[in-house]
Parts: C-alpha cells; structure tokens; sequence
C-alpha cells in the first residue's frame, strides 16, 4: 500500500482501543513530519516527527519519534515488524494500537527511508511505509552536553485479560567541574511483569553499573529503578536498540530509546543480534 507524507499540521484519528490497553503516547513539540498508511484489513501504521527542543552549539536538537500501528481486526495480530523504524510487537489484540514515543537528541536524516511494515508468522503480507528517521539511522550517536532525554512505550504480554506494562526510560548527564554525572531511570507503570534489556553504548567499566546492558532486568507491575555512575570522559548521546521479554524469556517487543552515555563508547551487541531473537528476517 502506498505511504501519504504530510506536513505540520495534520493529525489522524484511531479507533479505541480496547479497554485492557493504553492509549497511544503521544510527542511533545512543533510537528515535522506526518506519515501514515495502511488499509484497516487489518493494520493502519503512523509515524510522527515533532522537534522537542532546538540544537544548539553545545548540543544538537531534540526530536520525539512517535510510532503507532493499530490493528481493525476482530482477532489478534501476530508477529507487527517494522524494522525500518525500529518497531517490533510478538502481538497486537484486536482493536488495539501500540506506540512508542522515543527522544533522541540527534540531527533528523536528510531523506526519507522506505521499508516495508510486515504482519504474521509466515505470510508475505506487508506494507509500504515511509519513515524520516535520525540522521545516522537508529544508531546514531553525537557528542552532546548537559542534557536529558526521555522514552514511553507500551509492551502487551500476550495473556488473555492482562493490561500492558507501560514503560518509561529516563537519563539525564550534567557535569560539575570537570567530573560528569550520568543518572538513568527505568520505570514499569503499568501492571504486567516485563524483563527488559537495553543494548546502549558502553564502556566496559560501566556494565557494573548499568546490569540491563548485559542481561534483561526483571521489571514488577510499579516497579521504578534508579542507576548511576560518574566519569570524567565527555558526555555523549546515543540511540539503543531495547528488547523486552516476557519472564520466560519469549521476545514480546523490539524498540528503540535516545539514551545519554559516553562519548565514543560502543555497543554491547549489534542489533542485529536482537532482531534474530524474534525469528528469521523477512
């Protein structure tokens, strides 16, 4: 199906979901960019661009990437994988929309990348989308200075009658002298148990510190998890690659997060490796 870009300006209604589910999250900031697409048999998919805060010469801008597809099915979807966009959900409920709202401080790509929005285990069934990603692609990384950056998204268990885990994750950088301070935030507020593991670039000194890098941590229905650590290596921003699993380990949802760390630290893993988990790229 043919993608429709828009400028500023124009908003897209979506059918509620059900009631078990949230809400799509929502941008702050000046929109940029519109895309949507889609034929509600059985999916509808938009992608938002709004500019949070202007770069500056310490820094450079501040966009929120909003990613939502609704399913207008009247039986769950499986397998939602729009990697183009760095988006994964294991399934989406009937009537139900998943979105992610991810900050990243980063300059915005200078063209528009095409990639196809895949639905189903075995199906070739597929749509054509649009996406004006950060510069970079959802790897990007540039030197930064005091700052702070945020990330909402919604990971749906998959068991019949349970509300979503609502997660938020937060980090921030400011330097006192020449010491800099980096803190991190992991919130679940919704009411499902989630294991999340967040693939940022690191040092190998600062996995102590940040054990969701390594290995998935176990997040509890309102569960709130402070991390922390100091350096006086400069201060960096980041785009991670996130997956989020059920306790058993199953792989739920893929999502990308803008994150603050080192600057010319490196991933863990690659991307790819979190990909492969949820099965053979099509």
């Amino acid at each position: 199906m043919r993608a429709r870009t828009f400028l500023a300006g124009f908003l897209i209604g979506l059918a509620a979901p059900t009631a078990a589910l949230a809400q799509p999250c929502t941008c702050a900031g000046e929109e940029v960019r519109t895309s949507d697409g889609g034929d509600h048999a059985p999916l509808t998919w938009v992608y938002k661009v709004r500019l949070v805060r202007n770069g500056s010469s310490d820094s450079p801008p501040l966009y929120c990437y909003g990613r939502t597809v609704q399913n207008h099915r009247d039986r769950d979807v499986t397998d939602v994988n729009w990697k183009v966009a760095s988006f994964y959900r294991s399934r989406l409920r009937q009537g139900a929309a998943a979105s992610s709202c991810a900050e990243v401080e980063a300059f915005l790509s200078r063209r528009t990348e095409n990639g196809p929005l895949y639905y189903g285990v075995s199906s070739g069934d597929a749509y054509d989308t649009q996406v004006l990603p950060p510069e970079g692609g959802w790897a990007a990384a540039e030197p930064t200075r005091t700052s702070s950056v945020r990330s909402t998204f919604e990971i749906d268990p998959g068991e019949a009658g349970a509300s979503p885990a609502r997660i938020t994750v937060r980090s921030s950088a400011a330097a006192d002298g020449a010491t800099n301070y980096f803190r991190y935030g992991i919130e679940n507020a919704g009411e499902s148990v989630v294991r999340l593991q967040i693939n940022m670039p690191v040092r190998e000194w600062m996995l102590a510190a940040l054990p969701f890098v390594n290995e998935p941590i176990l997040l509890d229905p309102g569960a709130k998890l402070d991390f922390s650590f100091s350096t006086k290596e400069p201060i960096g921003t980041a785009v991670a690659t996130v997956l989020a699993s059920s306790p058993d380990g199953a792989p739920l949802a893929i999502d990308s997060v803008g994150i603050l760390t080192t600057a010319g630290a490196r991933p863990l893993y690659s991307s790819e490796a979190f990909w492969r988990r949820v099965g053979p790229q099509k």
